[in-house]
């Protein structure tokens, strides 16, 4: 491991070749030395003033190891970080995804510009607002959205939610981040149910929105009997299909009949997927 700690060696290493990958090697030391609070006065002010100079530095190996330093410990104005925060991927994605004082105008500007690495870090900020979080959910990109959604820490209005569904529900898991949110209104859940109900969904995706509708969300009583019995009706059809001897079709037909479950959604859902013989069995 490379010793943190800044040495005289260091400086005359500078003096006599003053390459990036030098200044790179300083400004990380400097910057870990301001962090541990190892500096008097005179000292850090030294040190900050040459941390400053190394954010303007022309080389990106250098901007982009101070982006690092700076994106656990708060060792530059707000100004200056906002003008690495606009720098090239390397240097600003750390400042991003790290930086706390970033305001609302300036993230939503990054969004705007369209590059996927700084859309993702800024989704994986500790603070997102509704407004920087409708600007993510607006690119359309569903690897932005599903990181979005991933971070319980961002706020995400009922409204933008709802964009979500109705922009992704045919992608293989940003419905169920949906449904996993801790802080769904009910009509968000209406929605979410109306997806699975209305068979809008793969059947891997349906079933595990239904779990998490039915035990993390503390649906009406109402609507959780209504994707429990779609649940139900859903697992009947399969099995149906599934089953190759006609007499035991029959056989379970009469069954279902006789316990009034043979309803018009099951025979419907019969019919969509093909399975003429329940449906004529049924009738």
């Amino acid at each position: 491991m490379t010793d943190a700690t800044l040495s005289i060696e260091d400086v005359q290493r500078l003096e006599r070749e003053n390459s990036p990958l030098n200044r790179e090697s300083a400004v990380m030391k400097i910057g870990q030395l301001m962090a541990d609070g190892k500096l008097q006065s005179i000292e850090a002010d030294l040190a900050r003033d040459v941390v400053l100079r190394m954010a303007q530095d022309a080389d990106v190996l250098v901007r982009s190891a101070l982006s690092r330093q700076i994106a656990l410990y708060p060792l530059l104005p707000v100004g200056m970080a906002e003008r690495m925060a606009r720098d090239v991927t390397e240097v600003s994605v750390p400042v991003l995804q790290h930086w706390p004082h970033l305001s609302d105008d300036l993230l939503v500007s990054v969004i705007e510009e369209e590059v996927e690495a700084k859309q993702m870090a800024i989704a994986q900020r500790d603070a997102v607002s509704e407004r920087v979080s409708g600007a993510l959910i607006d690119t359309g990109n569903s690897n932005v959205v599903s990181v979005l959604l991933e971070n319980e820490s961002a706020r995400i209005s009922p409204d933008a939610l709802q964009r979500v569904l109705t922009n992704h529900a045919d992608h293989e898991t940003i419905p169920v981040l949906v449904t996993k949110r801790p802080d769904l209104t009910p009509e968000t859940c209406l929605h979410c149910v109306s997806l699975v109900v209305a068979d809008q969904l793969e059947a891997d995706v349906a079933n595990e929105m239904r779990r998490y509708l039915v035990r993390q969300q503390h649906l009406p009583e109402e609507m959780a009997a209504e994707i429990v019995a779609h649940a139900r009706e859903q697992a009947v059809a399969e099995m149906a299909a599934g089953e190759i001897d006609d007499e035991k079709v029959a056989e379970f037909v009469g069954v279902l009949h006789k316990a009034g479950r043979l309803t018009p959604t099951m025979l419907l859902r019969s019919l969509c997927s093909g399975d003429l013989r329940f449906v004529q069995m049924a009738f």
